[in-house]
């Protein structure tokens, strides 16, 4: 029995040393990829801020926030309400790309041949229309906390719907300068653009702390 044991004892080590020499061999690369794919890899490290992404576009959100001093994640945000970031959307009153931008703004602007499915010039156009409704908003007096309240609004609903809430808000004594006051006049109209500034807000909060 002892002749026996040893012999089994002996046969273990040199299967493992054999497996030992067979790991210090050279693996080739389609072999690694086959069992550990590349791809899973990075997610043993930590992500940097820089490294995460909200969407695919994110290079020309921030090029075209930084042109009008935006924080690129509340653009980012509003445009993941405006499309949710599909280059290809259509509303039904024909508003179109990423931030459903209109063909008589690419002709307010001096491009009316613009491709707006194209994300550049859609996004580019957007932020123009976007740094208007700001600019607007500041020369009437409102306070800076609502300026950007007041603008996502304009760009949802129009400019036109906008204003005669602002003018109803005014008649009833309210101040149509204060978000607050605007919005309980939407309200007894139609919810859904209070409940939008609300959804771009909840984004934008969420992409500060992620991104």
């Amino acid at each position: 029995m002892s002749r026996l044991f040893r012999i089994i004892v002996c046969l273990l080590v040199l299967f493992s040393l054999l497996g030992i020499r067979s790991c210090g061999q050279t693996v080739e690369p389609s072999a690694l990829e086959s069992s550990c794919p590349v791809a899973a890899l990075r997610w043993l490290r930590p992500m940097n801020r820089q490294e995460r992404k909200i969407s695919r576009y994110d290079f020309l959100i921030r090029k075209y926030a930084g042109r009008i001093d935006m924080d690129w994640r509340l653009l980012a945000a509003i445009i993941f309400h405006e499309s949710q970031f599909n280059e290809l959307a259509v509303s039904p009153v024909g508003a179109k790309g990423l931030m459903q931008v209109m063909d008589i703004a690419a002709v307010h602007y001096g491009m009316p041949d613009a491709d707006l499915f194209d994300p550049e010039t859609n996004i580019q156009l957007g932020t123009m229309v976007f740094e208007d409704l700001i600019d607007q908003f500041r020369r009437e007096g409102v306070d800076s906390t609502d300026v950007v309240r007041f603008a996502i609004a304009s760009y949802n609903v129009g400019g036109g719907a906008l204003a005669r809430r602002r003018a109803e808000a005014d008649s009833l004594g309210l101040n149509p300068n204060e978000w607050a006051s605007v919005a309980t006049i939407f309200d007894r109209h139609d919810i859904t653009t209070p409940a939008y500034i609300d959804a771009v807000e909840d984004t934008y909060y969420r992409y500060c702390q992620r991104f």
